[in-house]
C-alpha cells in the first residue's frame, strides 16, 4: 500500500471507529481525499462505500478490518473514475430509461413493489438517488466492458486480465492523486 494511502486509512479509521460504532463523534467536513484527472473523490464517498461492510461485521472484527475496507472502497472509486474517463473517450453514455429499466428487472426478479424496495434501501442506508447512482455505475461498466474489454480478449486473456490491463494503463495516462 502506498504511504500516502495508508495514511488516509490510519486518519479515516479513526473516525469510521466512532460512526460505525453508533457514537455520533465530532463534525468532520467533508474532504478530498484523491482525485483522477480533474474528478475529485470525496471522503464520505469512501466512508459511504465502506460503511455497509463494515456494519455487517461484528465490533470486535471491525477494527481489525476496518483499514482493509478503505482502502478497498477507495481503490473502487478511483478504479470506477478511470472507467469514467474511459468511458467518456468512447462516448458511452447511459440514459435515465436505461438505470429505470435496470430498477424494474431488480424489482421483478426479487418480487418487490417500489415500497418494498424503497424500504430495503432504507434498511441498507441508502436513498433512491444512491440506488439509482450505482446502477447507472453498473450499467455504465457493462457498456465499458463490452466496447474496451471484450475486443480485447485474445486467446487465453481472461475478462479479468483485461480489465487490470486496461485499468493499469489509464493510471498511467490519468493523472491519478492520493491526498495525504
Amino acid at each position: 500500500m502506498r504511504p500516502s494511502l495508508v495514511r488516509l486509512v490510519a486518519v479515516a479509521a479513526l473516525l469510521v471507529a466512532g460512526q460505525a460504532a453508533g457514537h455520533p463523534g465530532p463534525k468532520v467536513l467533508d474532504a478530498v481525499v484523491a482525485s483522477v484527472g480533474q474528478r475529485p473523490i470525496l471522503w464520505s464517498e469512501v466512508l459511504g462505500r465502506a460503511l455497509p461492510s463494515l456494519q455487517e461485521l461484528s465490533p470486535d472484527k471491525r477494527a481489525a478490518a476496518r483499514d482493509r475496507i478503505l482502502a478497498q472502497s477507495l481503490e473502487r472509486l478511483i478504479e470506477e473514475r478511470l472507467i469514467e474517463v474511459d468511458a467518456a473517450l468512447l462516448r458511452i453514455t447511459i440514459e435515465p430509461h436505461e438505470v429505470d429499466d435496470g430498477l424494474a428487472r431488480i424489482r421483478q426478479d426479487n418480487h418487490l413493489t417500489d415500497a418494498e424496495l424503497a424500504q430495503e434501501l432504507a434498511k441498507r442506508g441508502l436513498s433512491q438517488q444512491d440506488y439509482r447512482d450505482e446502477i447507472r455505475r453498473q450499467i455504465l461498466e457493462q457498456k465499458w466492458t463490452q466496447r474496451r474489454l471484450v475486443p480485447a480478449m485474445t486467446g487465453s486473456v481472461t475478462q479479468a486480465e483485461a480489465r487490470k490491463s486496461r485499468l493499469e494503463q489509464l493510471r498511467a495516462d490519468v493523472d491519478v492523486e492520493v491526498r495525504k
